[in-house]
C-alpha cells in the first residue's frame, strides 16, 4: 500500500495539471476521490497544482454542490482551482454505453482543453 501511495504522490507531483471528475453523491463528491486526496501526503501533492473540475449528477441542478465541496478541499490543500468548473445535470439522459449527447460531449471535452490553454498561458 505504501508503494502505491508513493507512486500516486509522485505522479501528481510530476503532472503539470490535474483534472478531477466526480459524480455527485448526496450533495458531495465521491468517497473514492476523497480517498485519493487523503493519500496525497502532507503537504499535499496538490499544493500549487492547477486543477480543473468536472461533475455529473442525475438531478436538474447538476453537480454544483459536489464541485463547491471539492473546490474548498483542494483550495485548502494549496491547489490552484481553475475557474468555471463543468457541471452536467441529468447525466443519465445524456450519455449511454453507445452514445453521448453532442452538447454534453462538447462540455466534457472543454475540461482538458481549458487546462491546456491555462498551461500554455501560465506555465
Amino acid at each position: 500500500a505504501d508503494d502505491i501511495r508513493e507512486d500516486l504522490q509522485n505522479r501528481i507531483r510530476q503532472a503539470d495539471g490535474i483534472i478531477m471528475c466526480t459524480p455527485e453523491y448526496n450533495g458531495c463528491f465521491s468517497y473514492v476521490l476523497m480517498a485519493v486526496i487523503e493519500n496525497l501526503g502532507y503537504p499535499s501533492a496538490l499544493d500549487g497544482k492547477p486543477i480543473s473540475m468536472l461533475g455529473v449528477a442525475s438531478g436538474r441542478i447538476g453537480a454544483v454542490k459536489s464541485l463547491e465541496h471539492l473546490r474548498l478541499v483542494c483550495g485548502h490543500l494549496g491547489a490552484l482551482v481553475l475557474p468555471w468548473p463543468i457541471s452536467i445535470e441529468e447525466i443519465h439522459k445524456k450519455i449511454s454505453p453507445t452514445s453521448v449527447d453532442e452538447k454534453t460531449e462538447e462540455l466534457i471535452r472543454s475540461v482538458p482543453k481549458g487546462m491546456v490553454e491555462y498551461l500554455k498561458k501560465f506555465s
